[in-house]
């Protein structure tokens, strides 16, 4: 039974992203984000349509990365999503950045042949969060029957000394395999010599094509998973904003 099509849109890193999966095939779009991406998004979505010769009409649901990421660009993928599923009132599903990210991670980990065994391997989501030295982390416990890496240990933005202890060993001082992933790495002061880093240089926090793998994998649109029903976004943290200057006096 051919699956409907499905739309997904990642906008929380620095590239504008949409993925389409249309019968067996999956297609994908990106350019760089920044000022005025609604407009680009919009254009990559009719682009992506055009090539699967179907109509917007046909789209049977949108899943979409809820971040965290950059305040602008966050909002504007969440918005697009929020409005198209409204709009042809179809299943709308989110995940987090980190989800995605962890998700990617296991790919190429499983991609790689590795065999985790007993070892329970433990994976650190960082996340660039356009902060210098400042990134958005996660921290997940490996589990062989989880499509993801496993299950979420922590989600927040831990400094580097949180990361750096918590690589360093379990919570009863035993060493355990540890991994990095994600586009915040490069920004760690250092890395502990029991770590290594997943490469992906393509798309180094998890891509639209990724959030489409997994959207599909878990059973949408017919399924809506429960960590998937929150659809806000996750900003963790309060946007960079400078308070309005007073107004001289004249």
């Amino acid at each position: 039974m051919t699956q409907p099509p499905v739309l997904a849109i990642e906008t929380a890193g620095r590239l504008c992203q949409a993925a389409l999966a249309a019968g067996d095939r999956i297609l994908s779009r990106a350019e760089p984000g920044g000022r005025g991406q609604e407009g680009r998004l919009f254009t990559l979505i009719q682009d992506l349509l055009r090539e699967a010769q179907i109509s917007v009409d046909e789209i049977a649901g949108v899943a979409v990365a809820r971040g965290p990421g950059g305040f602008t660009s966050l909002r504007a993928g969440l918005a697009a999503a929020h409005g198209l599923a409204i709009a042809k009132n179809i299943p709308l599903a989110a995940w987090s950045s980190f989800d995605l990210a962890a998700f990617a991670a296991r790919q190429i980990f499983d991609s790689q042949g590795r065999n985790a065994g007993d070892d329970r391997p433990r994976l650190h989501v960082v996340l660039d969060s356009r902060r210098a030295g400042d990134p958005f982390v996660a921290h997940f416990n490996y589990d062989p029957n989880d499509i993801l890496w496993g299950p979420a240990v922590s989600e927040k933005g831990d400094d580097n000394g949180d990361i750096i202890a918590a690589a360093s060993g379990d919570k009863n001082g035993a060493a355990v395999p540890v991994f990095f992933f994600g586009d915040g790495v490069h920004e760690l002061p250092n890395i502990p010599d029991n770590a290594q880093i997943l490469h992906q240089p393509e798309s180094p926090r998890g891509s639209s094509v990724h959030l489409l793998q997994l959207a599909r994998a878990l059973g949408f649109p017919e399924n809506i998973p429960e960590n998937a029903r929150n659809t806000q976004a996750l900003y963790i943290r309060p946007p960079q904003t400078s308070p309005p200057s007073s107004p001289k006096n004249a």
